[in-house]
């Protein structure tokens, strides 16, 4: 079973890498399916497609930093 985690008496360092392994893994996993995404897209559609995947890319990026912005505000 998974242990709790509490907020009020877990020391800080501890709660910080609870929180920022799979933050950090989510983030290492979705630079990898850029790139790879990148490999294939340019080599087998061409620059025009991997200029729009690019873009896209940035505008999923700085949608998801805007919904965590009000999410803990």
């Amino acid at each position: 079973m998974f242990k709790s985690i509490d907020l009020k008496n877990d020391p800080i360092p501890k709660l910080f890498l609870c929180f920022s392994i799979p933050s950090v893994t989510g983030m290492l996993i979705n630079a990898l399916y850029a790139i790879v995404d990148g490999i294939f897209i340019g080599r087998f559609v061409g620059a025009d497609a991997l200029a729009a995947i690019t873009i896209g890319l940035i505008c999923t990026l700085s949608s998801t930093q805007f919904n965590y912005q009000h999410f803990f505000l």
